[in-house]
């Protein structure tokens, strides 16, 4: 909600929500598909809903126009997505670290972003 409140243009706000629909939908996708074969299906609606509420906050992120609050929100989305891909997709040797590195760069993007 912060990002709201730095004056936000429409034609910002529709480049967010194209940019989060082409980037969330096969995101999603991949992550459903995971989940439905195996035997955690009933993360599936718990996780479309995070997907939603982090892809609604890089959107709020990029009708802000702050260069340092949307890098801060790719980052987030970035290290939410590796996250997701090493627990739902597959694991491999370098995600723990790029998680943390994109995560603690996404934190300083978006502290430096709102003020």
């Amino acid at each position: 909600m912060g990002f709201l409140h730095q004056s936000p243009t429409g034609l910002r706000f529709a480049l967010g929500v194209a940019i989060s629909v082409i980037l969330a939908v096969p995101l999603a996708a991949r992550n459903v598909r995971a989940l439905r074969s195996s035997n955690e299906r009933s993360l599936v609606a718990p996780v479309v809903m995070y997907i939603a509420l982090i892809f609604a906050m890089a959107t709020s992120a990029i009708a802000a126009g702050s260069a340092f609050g949307i890098a801060g929100a790719v980052l987030f989305l970035v290290s939410d997505s590796l996250l997701a891909e090493n627990r739902f997709v597959v694991a491999r040797a370098w995600q723990p670290i790029a998680v943390i590195v994109t995560y603690h760069l996404a934190l300083a993007g978006l502290v430096v972003g709102l003020v």
